[in-house]
């Protein structure tokens, strides 16, 4: 079946280039005067035939092949961000972790110890289990996580590029 209608759209394109002899033509357009699913097929082959011809066809310029092969030697871009930025994406961040490290040892976040009381809000009727959280431990955790993308940050913007280099020496 779909065999056949493949075969009936190459007629019907043949038909459209002009490409049928007067026999296949003749009965060809007698198939189209009684089959509307026929008709309307070709009513749509034609439509693709009309936007197809209108299109302009690209050309590429006359140094393409040039360009890509220049492409092709080319030094492939880095993904990486640049060693000055890491390098001061990496001093952020160690000066924010020494600076928390001092407050904490300071005892400056000693205060913070425990949520809101949620028990003195009318929205629950039963009672909340308190939830004592230390924020010594909270801004601990905070210069881990400082110290661990610190570490992350050296190795991507800093060590690589350097080893990166040395490979290339060799």
């Amino acid at each position: 079946m779909k065999n056949m209608q493949q075969q009936v759209e190459g007629k019907l394109l043949d038909y459209i280039d002009g490409n049928l002899s007067d026999v296949e033509t003749q009965k060809l357009e007698a198939m189209l005067l009684k089959d509307e699913a026929l008709r309307s097929c070709l009513k749509e082959l034609k439509m693709v035939d009309f936007y197809l011809k209108a299109l302009k066809v690209e050309q590429p310029t006359l140094n393409f092949t040039d360009q890509v092969m220049k492409a092709v030697d080319a030094q492939p871009v880095s993904e990486n961000i640049s060693p000055w930025m890491g390098k001061l994406l990496l001093a952020g961040i160690l000066t924010v972790s020494l600076l928390t490290s001092l407050l904490v040892s300071s005892g400056f976040f000693d205060g913070i110890a425990t949520l809101p009381d949620l028990d003195n809000i009318n929205y629950f009727n039963f009672s909340m289990p308190v939830i004592n959280i230390s924020g010594k431990l909270m801004i601990n955790i905070i210069i881990f996580l400082n110290v661990a993308l610190a570490l992350l940050v050296l190795d991507r913007a800093v060590l690589k590029p350097f080893f990166k280099r040395r490979m290339a020496m060799r």
